[in-house]
């Protein structure tokens, strides 16, 4: 399979004679999950611990068409994840994720998106005991006026997105639609390299509906908003040992039907590493941001304030620990309290994982991760921790560790960001 494979990728018709890069992955692990389904403790009777088994299949690509500026980069995996107990959480969560780069000419680039991510909706409270699938897709197209190598000025995206769930009842309260546009402006001083010392401005708009609402539901918590959105953007390397990146934006929301709940929010994200020597790198994290709350029915957006410190110990050459903690307050805005206040939850989170890697394309993972939610009610507190122990092999090309981490969805990153646990 592997030698058939290199022939394939190795064929005069990829790339006009440039072989693209490829990896493809295996992946099983082995965890206990104390409470697979996120139930709070006010539903303690139904929480009950089971071993998961994980199996996953994924193929990474980048493929040059031409030269490097214009290349389709794509990535996909299929899982499959079986339950000792609670065996209807039996699930096949999938990933694709592929962006074909294009450059014409000196003065025009631009990239078209697609991305598609289907997994088990992380809070079942409200359907249990039944399972509920959540597929998240999103499509984007940008075309940029390259001024200089450096300046792109501007850039204009459109984007699209949808929300879908499988039970009826989540698929009436949270099934969305997204579209939107941007236009920015961005100056990178190495434009191929993601993480080149940056600058970005721009404005984005952004239309969402919610088209299955009831009547009843939409005098409560409405069925569509707008959000307009002034940002800045950064990164930069402050020394060969500092990196930093930075984002801060001015977003206002408009509802249709209920203008009383208006509101504009000032929302930041700040990231920096730091190594402090060649074996010990910390990550710190600070951000603020809104997101629509798919856990609470009466709940018509939260912001979430929050941050993280994680370490990463590399012990010899094959062996590295990472440790994280983080710790976020969020605020639920009700139906109630839309206007004169909020709920407040509190979010501590906390892992590690040792990974040794005999070689280059292998490595195993033992991970312990716990995350609670704290509130004021019995059905806001709730436990989740597990343990896992993990394989993957990974075989390709060479040099493919760039292509190896198009096979991270950024949703996982998202979930435990010190961590990449999926």
């Amino acid at each position: 399979m592997q030698a058939a494979l290199v022939a394939l990728m190795s064929s005069p018709l990829s790339g006009w004679g440039v072989p693209p890069e490829y990896a493809i992955q295996l992946g099983s692990s082995v965890q206990y999950q104390g409470n697979p389904g996120g139930l709070p403790e006010s539903m303690a009777g139904d929480i009950h611990g089971a071993a998961v088994v994980a199996n996953t299949l994924g193929l990474g690509l980048s493929w040059p068409l031409a030269s490097p500026e214009t290349r389709l980069d794509l990535a996909a995996s299929a899982s499959d994840v079986r339950y000792s107990s609670s065996r209807q959480l039996d699930h096949q969560p999938a990933f694709v994720n592929s962006t074909f780069y294009w450059r014409a000419g000196r003065l025009l680039a631009g990239n078209l998106h697609y991305g598609y991510f289907s997994q088990l909706n992380g809070a079942l409270n409200q359907v249990w005991p039944a399972r509920d699938m959540q597929v998240n897709q999103d499509a984007s197209a940008e075309l940029g006026l390259r001024v200089t190598d450096e300046l792109t000025l501007p850039a204009l995206r459109v984007f699209h997105a949808t929300a879908r769930y499988d039970v009826p009842y989540s698929r009436q309260l949270y099934n969305s639609n997204q579209n939107g546009w941007q236009v920015s402006t961005r100056y990178a001083a190495d434009p191929d390299r993601a993480d080149s010392s940056a600058v970005e401005l721009g404005y984005r708009r952004t239309n969402a509906a919610y088209p299955w609402r009831s009547d009843e539901q939409v005098a409560i918590i409405d069925n569509a908003y707008s959000d307009t959105e002034w940002f800045s953007g950064a990164q930069w390397y402050v020394s060969p040992k500092t990196w930093i990146g930075a984002r801060a934006s001015l977003l206002q929301r408009t509802y249709a039907n209920l203008s009383a709940r208006d509101t504009r929010l000032v929302t930041f994200n700040v990231r920096a590493l730091y190594d402090f020597s060649p074996k010990l790198q910390f990550d710190i994290r600070l951000w603020r941001r809104p997101y629509a709350n798919n856990t609470q029915p009466q709940v018509i957006y939260s912001t979430q304030t929050g941050g993280l410190i994680g370490l990463a110990w590399k012990a010899t050459s094959k062996t590295t620990l990472s440790l994280f903690y983080q710790h976020a307050l969020q605020k639920d805005y009700t139906s109630s309290a839309a206007i004169s206040g909020s709920d407040q939850l509190r979010l501590p989170a906390y892992g590690a994982r040792l990974q040794w890697s005999p070689t280059d394309n292998m490595r195993w993972m033992l991970d312990f991760v716990s995350t609670l939610q704290r509130g004021s009610y019995a059905y806001d507190d709730y436990n989740r921790r597990y343990v896992r122990l993990g394989f993957e092999y990974t075989f390709g090309s060479r040099g493919n560790q760039a292509v190896r981490s198009l096979l991270k969805p950024s949703l996982c990153g998202e979930a435990y960001p010190a961590l990449t646990l999926c």
